[in-house]
């Protein structure tokens, strides 16, 4: 079995079972991802392989953990609250306002 550890909010941690069909050295697994609208930056996770122990025929190699990142496709859009500020120069500093 396969696990995907981490916080759990980007995608769903749960133990995901690879097959090797016969004669094949390689397999895909699918690690279901949640999509929100929430800005968050690039999250990782850490993803392991095990071995159950009633798997008599088959041994971990040297890569039995990897990392897997998750690139946020939600994008935050700034910008200013007006287009002119005033301010008269005695009193303070201008305050323009930014909002996401």
């Amino acid at each position: 079995p396969l696990s995907a550890e981490g916080n759990g909010v980007d995608y769903t941690s749960t133990p995901i079972t690879a097959t090797f069909s016969p004669g094949t050295t390689s397999t895909n697994i699918s690690i279901p991802l949640t999509r929100d609208d929430v800005v968050e930056g690039t999250e990782t996770f850490k993803i392991t392989l095990r071995i159950p122990s009633s798997q008599k025929d088959a041994t971990l190699g040297n890569l039995k953990v990897a990392k897997g990142v998750i690139i946020d496709s939600t994008a935050a859009t700034i910008s200013f609250s007006q287009s002119t500020y005033s301010v008269d120069e005695d009193d303070g500093p201008a305050r323009p306002v930014l909002v996401l």
